[in-house]
């Protein structure tokens, strides 16, 4: 999936909204390359990913008839596309919540998508490097919550960013994002705590500083 992703997995925030404020959301530089498909209303929750086993997204699904429980107007974006898509659609009308789950397809206009989101999800189950996902989660300004799989851990800091489960735990998943939905503080703290990691530690001009005390190190 083609986005807007600076090398060296530094993360511009400049391409999300320079705002925290959910009234303003949307900035110029994250005007969408193509329209943004019509989105259901009610809460929305974003999981960017491909559509292929490794990245689990069944257990998200799993998650949502607890989820809606007790957020019913909570809506689950699928972004993304892949070989299991099929069958995630028939997971999702054998768990009947069609209605709070959307599948929309491979997208290019991801900031202005993740605009519009509460909260962003991803829930591996094999191994994963520093997700360029989780990077664009946190820099629009969103809390996340991730499994305890690769290198998800070292950019979510658990109780401070986001929250890390363990993978394949839906029961999990679905209590952390109902605890993010109830909690519009704990949310809003949670992602701006997330978008002042990336500005730190993930920005290009933070990798580059970074690599030069690096070869300064080994220069000695």
């Amino acid at each position: 999936m083609r986005r807007p992703v600076a090398t060296f997995s530094g993360k511009s925030s400049a391409l999300f909204r320079t705002s925290l404020t959910r009234k303003n959301l949307i900035v110029e530089k994250s005007q969408p390359l193509q329209p943004i498909p019509p989105l259901p209303t009610g809460r929305l929750i974003a999981m960017v990913s491909r559509l292929d086993p490794e990245k689990d997204v069944a257990t998200l699904l799993r998650a949502v008839p607890h989820l809606v429980k007790k957020h019913p107007d909570a809506r689950v974006l699928i972004i993304g596309d892949g070989r299991e898509r099929a069958s995630l659609e028939a997971l999702a009308t054998e768990l009947r919540v069609t209605e709070n789950v959307f599948f929309l397809g491979e997208r290019h206009e991801i900031p202005a998508l993740l605009a519009q989101c509460e909260i962003g999800v991803l829930v591996p189950n094999r191994s994963e490097g520093l997700s360029n996902t989780i990077l664009e989660y946190m820099a629009a300004g969103l809390p996340v919550v991730a499994t305890d799989c690769g290198g998800n851990r070292e950019l979510v800091r658990d109780g401070v960013t986001g929250f890390i489960i363990r993978s394949g735990d839906s029961d999990a998943l679905a209590d952390r994002l109902n605890v993010l939905l109830a909690d519009k503080e704990k949310s809003r703290a949670f992602g701006a705590a997330g978008r002042a990691r990336v500005e730190a530690r993930h920005q290009p001009e933070a990798i580059a500083a970074q690599f030069a005390e690096l070869y300064c190190r080994v220069a000695r």
